[in-house]
């Protein structure tokens, strides 16, 4: 089994967690370098990371490879309701990778722009939805799931890139909080 991606990504890191007592290849194969999106290149169309392969099976989505993984290692997967509620915070994470590289090529995402807008509307409803699905336990640090590892290393990405101040959300800062001790989330910690 092989894992592509970069060390920093919040999608790449969930599958690390996921994998932490997996034997594994880490392939470092950041889309920021012309090495990492060379290797990309050969095995995935979108050459977006994460990218999973296992005896010449090629995945290319980090839901898809969860769920392959939770299949494979016959682990319980995700409820369809459940399965929304990542799909929230993949939103936020999306959005939020989208205007961090439309920043760092130089764009100006606080211009009253259309497509900025809707990021940051997209961002500001979710992260007040998910509040309340935390604070109504639908999320929580005593269920260490996919669901909960996806909230924490996009909440972790987010906080480390200074992207959004999330403390004023008690919910979502106690969980960050209690989930930030745990040793396995912390020797995947996003390199400084």
């Amino acid at each position: 089994m092989k894992l592509y991606g970069s060390f920093t990504s919040p999608y790449v890191r969930r599958l690390r967690l996921i994998l932490m007592d997996v034997k594994y290849d880490m392939i470092d194969a950041p889309t920021s370098s012309a090495e990492g999106r060379a290797i990309l290149r050969k095995l995935n169309p979108t050459m977006k990371i994460p990218m999973f392969e296992d005896n010449g099976l090629v995945l290319c989505d980090s839901t898809v490879i969860a769920q392959y993984l939770h299949e494979k290692l016959a682990r319980p997967y995700l409820s369809i309701p459940q399965l929304n509620l990542l799909k929230i915070i993949d939103g936020i994470t999306d959005s939020y990778i989208q205007l961090f590289l439309l920043d760092k090529s130089g764009f100006d995402t606080t211009d009253d722009k259309m497509y900025f807008n809707l990021q940051h509307e997209r961002i500001e409803r979710s992260f007040k939805y998910l509040e309340n699905v935390v604070a109504d336990k639908q999320i929580s640090t005593t269920e260490w799931n996919y669901l909960s590892i996806s909230l924490y290393t996009s909440l972790d990405w987010v906080k480390v890139r200074k992207l959004h101040d999330f403390s004023h959300l008690e919910a979502i800062q106690s969980f960050y909080t209690a989930v930030s001790h745990r040793k396995d989330v912390k020797s995947t910690g996003i390199p400084a």
